[in-house]
């Protein structure tokens, strides 16, 4: 009886292994999914054997200039999901422009998927130009394997014929004045407070308007990238112009009461707010030979809480919806970066 239980088992096991092989080599079939992507399915094959509930993003990049999609291009990917109890972002890609990356999927009450958040930064190049580019996106795993298109404007932020980085160049420049590199670190991560506006309130005759804020609810701003090199022996450092990546929701952790600020008979004034942003560098070519350094900045809003009135009046005009502000928030920050 021992004998033939044992042999039913191994048989089980067996026609277990098998399916499992069969699903494996099918479903890349299905879903498009190419061989690179086989050890992923096995890894989330695995973590669905010990009950965790896992699933894949494939995700497609494509670089858009003004001439056209780039296909000389390196992608790095940034996930923002849950930013606000990190200390900064975590780096979790670097490579071409078609991937995928295990994650969590987990319900939320209403039965709904959680999101995940993802700061994708495109540096690519030609024969003439360097280009970076940079999208905010947010992906729900509503099935197990969901494949998201990334399409990505980018733009011209180093012309190369006026800062070239050739190998020749480089032993010309350590023959002649020795290699010493007095540019900024790999990477650095930094926060800052500033005033922002929050909404803007606009009561007509006879009529009183407030506003209460509490704490854990959320105003969007935008996320800010930009392109950043370093000259390795003269320090002299180049910064492209800020983009607007997308908006980041920024969580309020310091309540506004109901009444803190009030207008009324036809006042339109400003409420602004402390508001918390994150700076990010980070390295994109930083090697010891180089004679330039790459990096890209980010700018994240975090966090904003308590209320006071702004110096500006009537500053947009507001016809029966109050609306937020959405650039304002990087313009002191990016004049101490300059």
């Amino acid at each position: 009886m021992r004998i033939r239980l044992a042999h039913i088992s191994k048989r089980r096991t067996i026609c277990i292994l098998v399916l499992s092989i069969i699903t494996l080599i099918t479903i890349p079939l299905v879903l498009g999914l190419g061989s690179e992507d086989t050890p992923i399915l096995w890894q989330l094959f695995r973590e669905w054997l010990q009950g965790r509930s896992k699933g894949i993003i494939k995700f497609n990049v494509k670089p858009i200039t003004e001439r056209g999609v780039l296909t000389k291009f390196t992608v790095f990917v940034h996930n923002f999901t849950d930013y606000y109890g990190k200390t900064r972002s975590e780096r979790v890609y670097i490579g071409g422009g078609s991937f995928s990356l295990l994650v969590w999927r987990s319900l939320l009450p209403g039965n709904k998927w959680k999101p995940h958040y993802f700061t994708i930064v495109v540096r690519g190049e030609d024969d003439d130009y360097v280009y970076l580019g940079a999208r905010y996106i947010k992906v729900i795993p509503v099935k197990p394997i969901v494949s998201v298109e990334v399409p990505i404007s980018v733009r011209p932020v180093r012309d190369k014929k006026l800062h070239p980085t050739s190998e020749t160049e480089q032993s010309n420049r350590i023959g002649c004045c020795g290699l010493q590199n007095t540019c900024p670190s790999a990477e650095e991560t930094t926060e800052t407070t500033t005033s922002a506006p929050l909404i803007c309130l606009h009561s007509i005759s006879g009529i009183s308007v407030t506003v209460e804020v509490n704490a854990g609810n959320y105003v969007y701003y935008s996320q800010k990238c930009r392109y950043m090199y370093c000259d390795t022996v003269t320090g002299e450092i180049t910064h492209s112009d800020w983009d607007t990546t997308g908006s980041v929701a920024a969580i309020c952790d310091s309540p506004i009461p109901k009444g803190a600020a009030v207008v009324s008979d036809g006042t339109k004034r400003w409420v602004y707010t402390d508001l918390t942003y994150r700076y990010e560098r980070w390295c994109i070519i930083c090697g010891l030979i180089e004679s330039l350094w790459e990096y890209y900045e980010l700018l994240t809003p975090v966090t904003f809480g308590g209320g006071f009135w702004g110096r500006r009046l009537a500053v947009v005009s507001v016809k029966g919806h109050p609306r937020v502000g959405c650039v304002l928030m990087t313009e002191h920050y990016m004049k101490e970066r300059r």
